[in-house]
């Protein structure tokens, strides 16, 4: 008797998020990898992005749906698209998901960050909007994938979570960013920025439990002397309610820290590559990927011992605690000043980073949608 092949899981997936800094990474690392694993995808984003050929991924079915992210409007058009789309199920990269939603869900909460620091979402009701769908979403949802064993802990202790309903799986590493980037753009990078020396990089926002003047308190205590030519260069977005500029002046360190404002990834690799040391000592992180995407490049990592970050960078870089000026600065003198132990960093990031990959997180995805359909 002849088989008849199963059908193709059909899976729709809110991918509106797609441009935005930290959740858009995982989005577009993601989406280009369902198919693969068996899954028909129809994702739904905003007209602009649907005519974005950036976006257009095989075996990836885009559609427009026009509604604003963290609205009433998103519980509503979101649950419509998916139901007239007739997919088995709906992925939601985030927890704001349509909770009349009649079909099987699945969410990606990444973080709780606003549990830890209200201050880091100032929406006139954007704090209570996240504080109600953190508890509201995994509740409704079928299956919750969080980024790290920490976001898994804190969903369970912070909002009651289901253990049962929540799978850790750990984001990847562009291998973009194990690619050495050419003389040349390196040296434009150098020449851009005005870096004739060595350097610190620090990458991501500039919110308030990044802890970036613990940063600049080092930047002040370096001797002259010996370090005289580190600079330190922080990548990012400029934040306007974060006067940094004007603390730099008031800091007296305004000629050794570079305010770089956004870069395109070809930029930012280069800028990995030809650091001294990457330097992220954030409070709180939901995984962590620019000590990852460090590690990757082949640059040594100094970073803090909070939240998921262990999980990320393990033994292969050095963990520091966020609050000791004088442990970041002996430990930023050293690695300055050993290039044996540099390398040595260098090369135990690189190997950690290649654990880290975007084709395991598709595949534990799908593995993910087929246990909630019942088709393990």
């Amino acid at each position: 008797m002849e088989t008849i092949p199963a059908r193709p899981l059909r899976i729709g997936f809110d991918a509106r998020m797609i441009e935005h800094s930290g959740i858009g990474r995982y989005i577009q690392s993601l989406l280009p990898w369902l198919p693969r694993f068996g899954a028909e995808v129809v994702a739904w984003m905003s007209p602009e992005q649907v005519r974005d050929p950036r976006w257009d991924f095989p075996g990836v079915t885009r559609q427009g749906v026009t509604a604003k992210i963290f609205s009433i409007q998103e519980q509503v058009r979101i649950a419509q698209a998916a139901h007239a789309a007739r997919v088995d199920l709906l992925h939601v990269p985030h927890l704001n998901a349509p909770l009349g939603v009649r079909l099987p869900l699945v969410v990606t909460i990444h973080d709780l960050i606003p549990f830890h620091y209200p201050e880091a979402i100032t929406a006139r009701f954007g704090g209570m909007y996240f504080q109600a769908m953190a508890r509201l979403a995994p509740y409704r949802a079928r299956r919750v994938l969080t980024v790290s064993e920490h976001t898994r802990s804190d969903l369970i202790r912070l909002v009651g979570a289901d253990p049962a309903k929540i799978t850790a799986i750990p984001l990847g590493v562009g291998m973009e960013f194990a690619q050495p980037a050419d003389a040349a753009s390196r040296r434009a990078v150098r020449e851009r920025f005005g870096l004739k020396g060595r350097y610190l990089l620090y990458a991501g926002q500039w919110k308030g439990y990044k802890n970036i003047g613990l940063l600049l308190d080092v930047m002040e205590r370096l001797d002259p002397e010996t370090f005289g030519d580190v600079r330190l260069v922080l990548v990012g977005k400029e934040d306007p309610r974060v006067p940094l500029r004007s603390e730099l002046e008031r800091r007296g360190i305004a000629e050794r820290v570079v305010v770089t404002g956004f870069v395109a990834d070809s930029d930012l690799i280069a800028l990995y590559q030809e650091a001294t040391a990457f330097v992220f000592p954030s409070r709180y992180e939901g995984f962590g990927l620019p000590p990852l995407e460090a590690m990757a490049a082949g640059v040594p990592v100094l970073t803090s011992n909070c939240a998921s970050i262990p999980e990320v960078v393990g033994p292969a870089g050095v963990l520091l605690g966020p609050d000791s000026v004088l442990e970041w600065q002996q430990a930023i003198e050293s690695i300055c000043s050993d290039p044996q132990r540099r390398n040595a960093l260098a090369d135990a990031g690189r190997a950690r980073a290649q654990s880290f990959q975007w084709e395991r997180v598709g595949e534990r995805t799908v593995d993910a949608y087929r246990q909630v359909l019942g088709r393990s």
